[in-house]
């Protein structure tokens, strides 16, 4: 009887993690502008985990994500050889993301880019 508890529980905490995971996805579906300039836009696409950066300074970019925990793991859509995706700290707060420094030359590594949803 013990067991069934403890196999319950496992099952259930397994799927709670799984739609938790789901919600988080589901919500950074969008387009999303640069909080301070508002030249760069970011749009994640559900259909294969893709999002495209539109930057006003350069060119677009498409990558590959995954989202784990607090993170995001990032893969250029064209870097040859295995998936093997960089992590950067990565929160949504209803209509704001915050995300680790990962495409801007001109920033350090360790600042936080923000941006806003944009709600058609």
């Amino acid at each position: 009887m013990k067991n069934i508890l403890r196999i319950t529980f496992v099952v259930l905490m397994v799927f709670n993690l799984g739609c938790e995971k789901e919600e988080l996805d589901n919500r950074i579906i969008g387009r999303w502008v640069e909080e301070e300039f508002k030249s760069d836009t970011l749009i994640f696409e559900s259909r294969g985990n893709l999002l495209k950066i539109k930057s006003v300074s350069k060119q677009h970019l498409d990558f590959l994500y995954e989202i784990v925990d607090d993170s995001i793991g990032l893969q250029w859509v064209y870097s040859s050889g295995i998936y093997i995706p960089n992590f950067h700290y990565f929160s949504v707060d209803n209509d704001r993301l915050s995300i680790g420094n990962f495409y801007v030359d001109s920033l350090e590594s360790n600042t936080l880019l923000k941006f806003n949803k944009i709600q058609f």
